[in-house]
């Protein structure tokens, strides 16, 4: 739990932390030729989808979806933990990524009534502007589709914790 909380805590900080420090319509560059800055409002979710569903519905929706999530991870770690004695880090920190993401842009959603969007690929013309929620948020779900595939079902847990325990496992 202290992995999931320290990466939660850090990455929600620089999230929100640069929503609120920036000025919509400011362009600056980040690293020239590649990434820059330009602060947006995004009134809709991904890719700007659904920017006339009413804020407060989008708002419902994301609250929904952490809620769910949240029951989802305890579950998973009650499990994991029951079958295994212990998480997963890569489970962990997918998770504490998700839920920053999710909550800093619910806050954002909540606070401004949009979320704010600023980052910029200058290499891909027409691109989408997005924020670091956004990031996190998809590096979350490699991590999440890592340990889906490599740690979840019971049989690779038991065979996990059965290398572990014979000594085979040299990692």
């Amino acid at each position: 739990m202290v992995i999931f909380a320290v990466i939660f805590v850090i990455a929600l900080a620089i999230d929100l932390v640069t929503k609120w420090t920036l000025t919509p319509g400011s362009p600056f560059q980040i690293i020239p030729g590649i990434i820059s800055g330009f602060p947006a409002r995004n009134f809709g979710i991904a890719f700007s989808w659904l920017e006339n569903v009413p804020s407060w519905s989008l708002a419902l929706m994301s609250g929904s979806l952490l809620v769910i999530a949240l029951g989802i991870y305890v579950f998973e770690r009650r499990r994991i933990k029951k079958l295994r004695g212990k998480a997963p880090v890569v489970m962990d920190v997918g998770f504490a990524l998700f839920f920053a993401g999710g909550l800093g842009n619910l806050i954002c959603r909540i606070g401004f009534g949009y979320v704010r969007d600023f980052l910029v690929f200058d290499f891909w013309p027409g691109h989408p502007i997005f924020n670091f929620a956004d990031v996190f948020i998809n590096v979350s779900l490699v991590f999440l589709v890592t340990y889906i595939i490599f740690f979840s079902s019971a049989k690779k847990i038991k065979n996990i914790t059965q290398e572990e325990s014979d000594g085979t496992n040299q990692s």
